[in-house]
C-alpha cells in the first residue's frame, strides 16, 4: 500500500505526536508498505533515504512549528499516486490534506493526538481563553467530517470526540511503542546524573510546560522528600516551566535531590527509564501518552493523577496507582509504594505484562485495516463524501 503520513512538523523535533509517526512510519515500512511523510522544516540529511519530504514554512514563534500554505508541484504529483493519506494534525497539514485529497479523490485518515481544547485553554491569550476551547472543539467538528475515518488513541477521547459531534465513526487505535528496544536498553549511570547508591528513582518524560501540571508534582515530591531521604526525581526534558520548577526545588532546599536533564535524544530516553523505580505523572491533558506507555514497557510502575489519558493505560494496583488531585495524597502513595518492595516488584510485572497491548507492530496492523476499510468504502463510491455544510450544521448550537 502506497501511504502518505501529513504532519505539522517531524523528527528530529522532540514531541509526542513526531515520535508516535516516526514509530508508525518505521512499522508500515517493516510491513511491506510504501511510506512518504510530507512536513515541513529544515530538511535533514537523512530525509531522502527515508522518504521525508521536508521544506520550511511559515514559523509560529518560537514554537518550532512552522506552516506550509501549499505544497510544491512535485510533492503534489507525488500524492496523487497514494492510496490514503494519513494526517496528524488538524491545521495546517490538515487542511492541505482536505486540499489534496478532494483533487485527487484519495481517502484520507485523521488520527487526534491532542487535547486541543485544553491547550487551548492553558496557551490562549486572554481573553480568548475564555472561548477558545469552544473554538477548538467547533473547528474539530468541521475538520473531521471531512475525514473518511478518525482514530483515537484512547476510549476516553472517543467518548469526547463524539460528545462534540464528531460525523463519522471513531476507532480506538493505541498509540505503539518498539517494545523490543525499551526492554534492551541498559540504565544510564546513576552517579554520572548525581544520584547516590541506594537513591529511590522517581522519573518523568516529558516537555516541561504548563499543560504538564508540573508544579504539582514538584509539590508531591516536597512533601515526599520529607518522608523518604532516598527519594529522588529525575526530570528528562526541557521547556517554559523549567525555570519556575527549579525555583520550587531551591526554595525546598531539594536542589541534589531534583535532577534536571534538558533535552535529551529520543534514542536515549529508554536508559533513564529502565535505571528508575517510578514513573511518575501529574498531567491531566493527555491523550495516550507515549511517555507512559514506554515506562511500562521498561517494566516501571506509573503513579500518576486521575485523569483522562492516563487512566486508559494506568489500572490501579494493577500496573500503577492512580491519585487524586492532591499533591500530599500523590507523596502517601509513593512513600507507601517505596517502602513495600514486593507491592513495587508486582507493579513493575503488571506494568511489563501491560505494555504487550501496545506494541507497535500491533497498532501498526490496527491501522492497515482501517487504511484497507477506507479503500473499499471508497470503491463502492467513488466520489468524494458530501461537504460538510451538507453533512451538518456546523453553526448549529
Amino acid at each position: 500500500m502506497r501511504i502518505a503520513l501529513l504532519t505539522d512538523v517531524y523528527v528530529p523535533f522532540i514531541s509526542g505526536v513526531t515520535h508516535a509517526v516516526a514509530l508508525l512510519s518505521a512499522a508500515l515500512r517493516r510491513q511491506g508498505h510504501d511510506v512518504s511523510v510530507f512536513t515541513s522544516g529544515r530538511p535533514q540529511p537523512g530525509d531522502a533515504a527515508d522518504d521525508v519530504f521536508r521544506q520550511p514554512g511559515l514559523p509560529l514563534g518560537r514554537t518550532g512549528y512552522s506552516v506550509l500554505l501549499s505544497y510544491p508541484p512535485a510533492w503534489g504529483a507525488r500524492l496523487r499516486g497514494m492510496d490514503i493519506i494519513h494526517v496528524h494534525h488538524p491545521f495546517g497539514s490538515g487542511r492541505l490534506a482536505i486540499r489534496y485529497a478532494d483533487g485527487y479523490s484519495i481517502p484520507i485518515v485523521y488520527t487526534n493526538h491532542t487535547r486541543y481544547d485544553l491547550y487551548a485553554k492553558v496557551y490562549a491569550p486572554w481573553p480568548l481563553s475564555w472561548v477558545a476551547p469552544e473554538l477548538a472543539r467547533r473547528y474539530l467538528r468541521w475538520f473531521t467530517l471531512q475525514m473518511d475515518a478518525v482514530i483515537a488513541p484512547a476510549p476516553s477521547l472517543r467518548r469526547r470526540l463524539e460528545e462534540w459531534g464528531v460525523g463519522v465513526p471513531v476507532d480506538v487505535v493505541p498509540n505503539g511503542v518498539d517494545l523490543d528496544l525499551l526492554r534492551k536498553a541498559r540504565p544510564a549511570e546513576r552517579p554520572a546524573l548525581g544520584l547516590p547508591e541506594g537513591a529511590k528513582v522517581l522519573v518523568f518524560v516529558g516537555r516541561l510546560g504548563e499543560e504538564k501540571n508540573l508544579r504539582f508534582l514538584l509539590r508531591a515530591f516536597v512533601h515526599l522528600a520529607g518522608r523518604n531521604p532516598r527519594a529522588h526525581l529525575l526530570l528528562v526534558g526541557d521547556g517554559p516551566e523549567r525555570g519556575p520548577l527549579e525555583d520550587i526545588a531551591r526554595a525546598a532546599g531539594l536542589e541534589g535531590r531534583v535532577h534536571f536533564l534538558g533535552k535529551v535524544p529520543r534514542e536515549r530516553v529508554p536508559s533513564y527509564l529502565v535505571l528508575g523505580d517510578v514513573f511518575v505523572t501529574s498531567s491531566v491533558t493527555e491523550v495516550h501518552p507515549l511517555a507512559v506507555l514506554e515506562a511500562i514497557g521498561a517494566g516501571l510502575p506509573v503513579v500518576g493523577v486521575r485523569a483522562p489519558g492516563v487512566e486508559d493505560i494506568v489500572t490501579h494496583n494493577v500496573n500503577g496507582l492512580l491519585c487524586g488531585g492532591d499533591p500530599e495524597e500523590m507523596a502517601a502513595d509513593l512513600a507507601r509504594l517505596l517502602q513495600d518492595p514486593e507491592r513495587l516488584r508486582s507493579l513493575a510485572e503488571g506494568a511489563a505484562r501491560s505494555a504487550e497491548d501496545y506494541s507497535i507492530e500491533t497498532t501498526a496492523r490496527r491501522t492497515l485495516e482501517i487504511y484497507t476499510r477506507c479503500l473499499a468504502d471508497r470503491r463502492r463510491s467513488p466520489g468524494r463524501r458530501a461537504s460538510a455544510a451538507e453533512r451538518l450544521e456546523v453553526d448549529r448550537p
